[in-house]
């Protein structure tokens, strides 16, 4: 059976996908220099991708996933290199073999390619709420608006547009 949220669901729902998308944002950075720690920040960046994935492609669910069609947000698929969609599960989420296949060069995560179609689309999914909702929960109008200013930003600098 379709889940349904109620107002007040749809309303808090909007605090926990701004931390999300908040997330993905600003886990993309230069390494550090330690792997655990840089290898850490790429598995965290990856999981809020996985995650707004979902909001953003699915059109119900008979869970009480917070999706952006709940929203009014037109579904419109993201679409992310061959392969990218599977490896975000096989190795990401999930211990496979299918990840001691790939070579060291296969085994990357490149920005331009995994992370910018899903922030722009968290950037046109801010820009919908705000023109349509006149109430938000704890984060604020305001507080949206940065974060979609602080995405454009990001999608114009150089490490978006070169994604190593």
């Amino acid at each position: 059976m379709k889940y349904l949220p109620d107002p007040e669901e749809k309303h808090k729902g909007l605090d926990n996908l701004f931390y999300e998308i908040q997330q993905l944002l600003y886990t993309n950075g230069p390494a550090i220099g330690n792997r655990v720690v840089d290898n850490a920040l790429i598995e965290s960046r990856l999981i809020h991708v996985r995650t707004l994935l979902d909001v953003f492609q699915k059109a119900e669910s008979d869970k009480d996933d917070v999706l952006a069609a709940h929203y009014g947000f037109p579904l419109t698929p993201i679409i992310l290199e061959s392969g990218y969609f599977e490896r975000l599960n096989k190795d990401l989420a999930h211990l496979t073999y299918s990840r001691t296949r790939r070579s060291t060069s296969a085994k990357g995560w490149p920005t331009k390619i995994v992370v910018v179609p899903v922030l722009q689309r968290c950037k046109e999914f801010i820009e919908h709420l705000l023109a349509e909702r006149a109430m938000f929960h704890e984060i604020s109008a305001t507080a949206w608006r940065q974060l979609a200013m602080e995405i454009g930003a990001f999608l114009d600098s150089p490490a978006a547009r070169q994604g190593v």
